[in-house]
């Protein structure tokens, strides 16, 4: 009988034995530690007879105790791959490549083989582009993250070139073709749900379109029959950038929504009992909740916090001054002025994590990473493990729900969200358009027409001038024989503003004198704020000199 730090492959079949020995052996290379009482929970529940791994039931491991469960589908990962190199057969054959199949790794900075998901190249509609890709793959074996968007940025290409007269003929390719593909990086939005991207992912994806084209497919020789007039020029073919500031302010959390969040800190962290290395799980909690404070003390971006040094502290004329590394525009070393409260914060858990039992590879880090399989491969908390599960489960399972500081009809709060978005003469309740901000609207922002639409008594007399001006738009329209739908549609547009602006004047006349002398009240300073944010002095415009 194997003791407690043993198990036993006596009961298993010799192909099974073997497999099993091959997966553990290769977690073994990969530093991954060897838990003998997981083998023996999963060699306990194989089935009678098994001739090999890769022929238990998918339901198999789903039954298993999730650790157990981890350390076998590690083990047939391994034992795929090498089924698949003993077979012969190319896993990059196809149009759809399984990571666990192809080994390339992960993403930059990350060192480990990719074991999830797949790259499809199907969304790559021409055959030539598609096979093109699929070799870039194989030969410049960049990580999975590069491949995915390179993959996407064919996939924006090709449906440009689908477009073009001859985009399924790669030899009759020209600049006019290569200028079209250009054109639509520039206005591509996301798939998902049709947003535009940022600059600044668009022209990553158009670099990623450039490294495939020109330093591997032309360079290896893959592209010699496409014209060479089928290539990007830096002069035209760029996507400028837009120059944009270190704090993006309309992002931020509400200050009452923080306050909601302070008086809630002592259960952030204790979502879970995770312990390891002599941390308990108190310990976790309380880094956690250290990188929340300096989050919301400082504003830096997450990945900013959780990569902070253990010196990342210094004071300047006793001043104190946080060093961090802007890893998106990577300008590293940048200098921080924080207030004394948070230059304290950080000095206390420094010394609390001076007392605590160091972490293997992690010495230098502010925030160590919990888990073992992280550090050799990072060293510091990684930073979606904390926005994603820690942040996300005290926000979504400990915190009742956050509310505005606002009060509804009966009295009670609101709940927490942006409830309408600025449109002209009013506001829009459409769902998806006020997540989008007000730039998603799917019948072009007439508003008159739109259920959705909230009027606001404040542009009451634009609104009145709105009509005036479609009458005398209709009248033009009729004196030029316009066709019928120009005027039908201004006749729409017309009855639609009327019927809001009458709908004002009866809710305005219904209220109470004194509720109806507040409200003009406010309108009238409203429309001074408006009118005065909208002038322009004339010193301030240049002129041209008649000269």
């Amino acid at each position: 009988m194997p003791g407690v730090s043993q198990f036993s492959l006596a009961g298993v079949s010799p192909a099974v034995r073997q497999e099993l020995l091959y997966g553990l052996q290769q977690r073994d290379d990969a530093g991954i530690s060897l838990v003998p009482q997981r083998v023996r929970r999963i060699v306990a529940g194989l089935p009678a007879g098994l001739g090999s791994l890769l022929d238990l039931d998918a339901s198999f491991s789903s039954r298993l105790p999730a650790a157990a469960s981890g350390v076998l589908n590690g083990v047939l990962q391994h034992v795929r791959r090498a089924r698949v190199e003993f077979e012969g057969t190319d896993p990059t054959s196809g149009d759809v490549w399984e990571c666990v199949l192809i080994g390339l790794t992960a993403g930059r900075g990350r060192k480990y083989t990719a074991v999830h998901g797949d790259i499809d190249f199907r969304p790559v509609r021409q055959r030539w582009l598609r096979e093109l890709v699929k070799e870039y793959g194989r030969t410049a074996r960049p990580n999975v993250m590069d491949l995915r968007q390179t993959v996407y940025a064919a996939t924006i290409a090709s449906s440009a070139l689908a477009g073009r007269p001859h985009g399924d003929v790669p030899g009759l390719l020209a600049m006019a073709d290569m200028n079209a593909v250009v054109d639509l990086f520039r206005i591509t939005k996301r798939p998902e749900d049709g947003h535009d991207y940022s600059t600044s992912h668009r022209r990553a994806l158009l670099r990623h379109w450039r490294t495939f084209l020109d330093y591997y497919a032309r360079q290896a020789g893959m592209m010699d029959h496409v014209p060479g007039g089928f290539a990007l020029n830096p002069r035209f073919h760029s996507i400028a950038a837009v120059e944009v500031t270190e704090d993006d302010l309309g992002r931020a959390f509400p200050e009452h929504v923080i306050a909601q969040l302070d008086a809630h800190l002592d259960l952030l962290g204790t979502s879970t009992g995770y312990a390891s290395g002599g941390w308990a799980a108190a310990d976790f909690a309380r880094m956690y909740q250290v990188v929340y404070a300096v989050l919301r003390d400082t504003g830096r971006r997450p990945g900013e916090v959780t990569s902070l040094r253990r010196d990342c502290l210094e004071r300047v004329d006793s001043k104190p001054t946080l060093i961090y590394d802007n890893h998106k525009r990577r300008r590293h070393g940048r200098r921080l002025p924080i207030s004394e409260s948070s230059a304290q914060l950080i000095e206390n858990w420094q010394e609390e994590l001076d007392a605590l039992p160091a972490v293997p590879a992690c010495a230098q880090w502010l925030f160590p990473s919990p888990g073992q399989r992280n550090r050799p491969r990072r060293g510091h908390l990684n930073t979606s493990h904390f926005c994603n599960r820690i942040f996300r489960n005290w926000v979504d399972e400990l915190i009742p729900d956050l509310v505005d500081d606002r009060l509804d009809e009966d009295g009670a709060p609101l709940a927490y969200e942006v409830e309408s978005v600025g449109v002209p003469y009013g506001g829009c309740t459409e769902p998806s358009n006020v997540k989008a901000g007000g730039g998603h609207c799917r019948i072009r922002f007439q508003c008159a027409g739109c259920d959705f639409y909230r009027p606001d008594p404040s542009y009451l007399p634009a609104l009145e001038q709105q009509v005036a001006d479609l009458r005398a738009d209709k009248e033009a329209a009729l004196a030029m024989e316009a066709a019928d739908w120009v005027v039908r549609n201004l006749d729409d547009q017309i009855r639609a503003y009327s019927k809001s602006a009458d709908e004002m004047r009866r809710k305005l006349d219904a209220l109470p004198a004194e509720e109806r002398a507040a409200v003009e009240s406010a309108s009238r300073e409203l429309r001074k704020a408006r009118s005065a944010a909208a002038f322009v002095p004339l010193q301030a415009l240049t002129t041209r000199s008649s000269e």
